[in-house]
């Protein structure tokens, strides 16, 4: 590890998701399907019957599957992501596809400028492009398999294409925005002891 908010393993990432609805309804009913926070709001409308309000939306609702629906399917696809930072700027984006039983994960790399920032308090470790995990063989992703894996990279290609674009995009915007820290995001800073009061 090192420091934090700059990688997507599943030790950070992967959380279960519980759900209490009223009555106990669903009480003991689990669903394997991975699934992700975007899913939340059209879960929840779909469970109160109005799922057409979540058709713009970029989540599924998942009450189907809940309800025990074998010929549903989930998700082809979950993503993670981590693009630049409101705290700390100079961690380039990066974003994990879990695809099937594998988990790729795309690493902009740290440029020049960004590692000077990190020198006085310790460099990130070095980290290759594309990492691809086999999370039912290798369930610690301690194993990158990308050379193993040409097809699978190549068939998501094009989604990460997508992906990094849409990042950069935003952080043009972003950067158009202002830099500057807003005075919520230094108070938050203080209080975690990085920056001195």
């Amino acid at each position: 590890g090192w420091a934090h908010s700059h990688s997507l393993y599943n030790e950070l990432i992967k959380v279960p998701l519980m759900i209490k609805f009223p009555n106990n309804g669903f009480k003991g009913m689990q669903v394997n399907d991975a699934a992700g926070i975007i899913d939340l709001i059209p879960t929840i409308l779909g469970y109160y019957g109005v799922g057409d309000a979540a058709s713009g939306t970029d989540g599924i609702d998942l009450m189907p599957l809940i309800r025990g629906n074998k010929n549903e399917r989930g998700r082809e696809y979950v993503l993670s992501s981590v693009s630049e930072s409101r705290y700390i700027r100079e961690i380039p984006p990066k974003f994990a596809i879990l695809y099937k039983d594998y988990k790729i994960i795309y690493n902009e790399p740290f440029s020049s400028k960004d590692l000077d920032y990190f020198r006085p308090y310790g460099l990130p470790p070095e980290v290759p492009r594309i990492e691809v995990y086999d999370l039912n063989k290798d369930v610690e992703e301690k194993h990158n398999i990308a050379r193993q894996k040409p097809d699978l990279i190549k068939k998501v290609m094009p989604l990460i294409k997508k992906i990094r674009k849409i990042i950069k995009d935003n952080m043009l915007e972003s950067k158009k925005k202002g830099s500057e820290l807003d005075e919520e995001a230094k108070k938050q800073l203080k209080s975690l002891g990085y920056i001195d009061p």
